[in-house]
């Protein structure tokens, strides 16, 4: 079950963002962890 506000912010958001506007962020936030995890265990 969806919850009402979905169908709406899915109609009112641009399929640019939608497949790749929020993937990239995604990607962004994952390699900045993953290159803090390596940095701090490389001495």
């Amino acid at each position: 079950m969806t919850p009402p506000w979905s169908g709406s912010f899915f109609a009112a958001t641009s399929p640019l963002a939608l497949f790749a506007g929020y993937p990239l962020l995604i990607a962004l936030v994952l390699g900045a962890a993953g290159f803090a995890v390596v940095r701090r265990a490389t001495p």
